[in-house]
């Protein structure tokens, strides 16, 4: 990040961009130089569509929190049975 360039809140940037502009509000920006990727909006609906696919996200809408000691032994469970067999 270049000198008296701003970040804005909610923006994320990738690991090694060099920002060379600000970075408005709410924005994914990436690469050398650092360019527009898409909002935070779009990046967070595409993960949450990717993770739908995923037998435990009933589980996962389940859980009191970000941490239910209930639930989580069963994520693990099915977590370790999907990735590893």
């Amino acid at each position: 990040i270049m000198p008296r360039v701003t970040i804005g809140p909610e923006s994320i940037v990738a690991a090694g961009a060099v920002v060379t502009k600000d970075v408005p509000p709410g924005t994914v920006y990436g690469g050398n130089p650092a360019e527009f990727i898409c909002t935070t909006e779009q990046l967070i609906k595409r993960v949450e569509a990717r993770c739908e696919a995923y037998p435990w996200i009933d589980l996962v809408k389940q859980r009191n929190g970000a941490y239910d000691p209930e639930v989580e032994p069963l994520l693990m469970a099915q977590r370790r049975q999907y990735f590893f067999g």
